[in-house]
């Protein structure tokens, strides 16, 4: 019942074969995201060895760069994304993702110092404060020579694997 109205000139319609390929590149690319990741699951299913890395990472500041919460803490500010739940990355020497783990476990540690300040001007006191967290990452296949790891996205340390596989990560933030 409706007619079609015509093309201004100049302007063209999408014809099928447009359509299709739109469609192929689209299909293209879901598959291989999912291979992508069954890939990945399937080295890890395939009877290859894998062992969970294990260590700590401690983030040192003062009121405002830490911040007790409940019974753990959390970084604030240019910290703000250290916190309990927080993403470990682990890549091999190829820079393949290899292992996923989070934060846990935050414990919060405040210290008060008072410094002599000499003379007419008394004392000051200085409050630290200190945010540990406990890191897992489980299925971290054996067999790289080193492993890459990554919390949130700061700089990757790098550990061999004699460490990585001891429970040997240890990560520092602040001063």
């Amino acid at each position: 019942m409706y007619e079609t109205p015509p093309a201004s000139a100049g302007q063209r319609r999408p014809t099928a074969g447009w359509r299709r390929i739109s469609i192929t590149i689209a299909a293209v690319a879901v598959i291989a995201g999912v291979s992508y990741g069954i890939g990945w699951r399937a080295g890890h299913e395939e009877g290859l060895s894998t062992f969970t890395l294990t260590g700590h990472l401690v983030l040192n500041g003062g009121r405002g760069s830490v911040e007790a919460k409940g019974t753990g803490c959390a970084g604030e500010d240019m910290y703000a994304d250290i916190s309990d739940g927080t993403e470990v990355t682990v890549y091999n020497s190829e820079d393949k993702l290899i292992g996923l783990g989070k934060l846990k476990s935050s414990s919060y540690t405040e210290q008060t110092n008072t410094v002599d300040l000499g003379g007419d001007w008394g004392t000051s006191e200085l409050v630290s404060a200190t945010c540990s967290f406990a890191v897992t990452v489980p299925d971290v296949p054996q067999g790289e020579r080193f492993y890459k790891v990554r919390v949130a996205h700061r700089s990757e340390v790098t550990l061999d694997a004699k460490d990585a596989e001891a429970g040997r990560l240890a990560v520092t933030l602040g001063g």
